[in-house]
This record gives structure tokens, C-alpha cells and sequence, in this order.
């Protein structure tokens, strides 16, 4: 057999077994995924809970959270955000949903998700709007807990 020949039939099978590997590693663990589940959960509590310093919570120290108004950087500015959002809207009835596909480990004890979410804000005045919109969010593992690290929102426009 050629030499060139073997290469080629080695470098052809690699091309199909290792992705195959490299798709074994982002392989999210059942237990790993309750987890982040639960920070989804959490996420929601705090926010129908209307409770500033439990939404800083699930983010880490470092964390990103990007608004439609500009980026918010670490805990203290993101739990100042909430405060200042929950004098003035009351959070009802929110939920957040995650994209299944989307889950991908992009470096150890950190992955990537994404989804879509709604919730309704009612105003002081009594005025409620639903709002919904997508996400995207990096998560970090701190200790036993995944928190966010970079969260990232949008609110899709209402149809004319």
C-alpha cells in the first residue's frame, strides 16, 4: 500500500471520528443541566419576587448583564439596576424558556445557553404590558452554584 494513500485514509477518518470526541466533551452531564436549571429558576424567582438583591445573586461578581439601555458590570450595578426598576414596575408572571440546542460548554466550568422569555410589568399607575423578548447568557460555575457571568437581552418590538 502507498504511503500517500494510508495519510489520506488516516486523515479522512479523523475528519469523522474527531468531531465525534470533540462532541463528547460538550456533552452536557444530566446533573450539570439540573443545575442550570436551577439557576433559570432562580433567576425567575428573584425577578417575580421583585427583589433586587436576590436578582444580583445569580450573577457573578464579574458579571456582564446587557440591557437595551447599555451593559451593566458586576453585582453592585445590577442589583442598583433592579432597585431602581422595581420602584417603578412591579414583575408578574415572567418565565424564561431555554433553547435545549443551545447548551455548549465553552471552557471548563462555563457554557453558553440561550432562549426566549415574557413577562408582564405593571406600572404604578395600574397600566400592565407584556413584554418578551431573547436571551443569551454565558454561565460560570462559583463553588457548587452556576451564576451568570454574561447575560445579554433583547425585547422584540410589538407588530404595528
Amino acid at each position: 500500500m502507498n504511503i500517500r494513500l494510508v495519510v489520506t485514509l488516516v486523515g479522512v477518518a479523523s475528519y469523522f471520528v474527531l468531531p465525534a470526541f470533540a462532541q463528547e466533551k460538550e456533552t452536557v452531564d444530566s446533573q450539570t443541566k439540573a443545575q442550570l436549571d436551577l439557576l433559570t429558576e432562580k433567576f425567575v424567582t428573584a425577578l417575580d419576587s421583585n427583589d433586587s438583591a436576590q436578582m444580583a445573586g445569580v450573577f457573578s461578581k464579574e458579571a456582564v448583564y446587557v440591557t437595551n439601555k447599555g451593559p451593566l458590570h458586576g453585582q453592585q450595578e445590577i442589583e442598583n439596576y433592579f432597585a431602581d426598576l422595581f420602584k417603578n414596575a412591579h414583575i408578574t408572571e415572567h418565565w424564561a424558556q431555554v433553547d435545549t440546542n443551545s447548551l455548549r460548554f465553552v471552557g471548563p466550568d462555563r457554557v453558553w445557553r440561550n432562549g426566549e422569555w415574557c413577562t408582564t410589568v405593571e406600572l404604578p399607575n395600574g397600566t400592565r404590558a407584556a413584554q418578551e423578548g431573547f436571551w443569551s447568557a454565558v454561565e460560570v460555575r462559583e463553588g457548587d452554584a452556576w451564576k451568570h457571568l454574561l447575560l445579554t437581552v433583547n425585547v422584540t418590538p410589538k407588530p404595528q
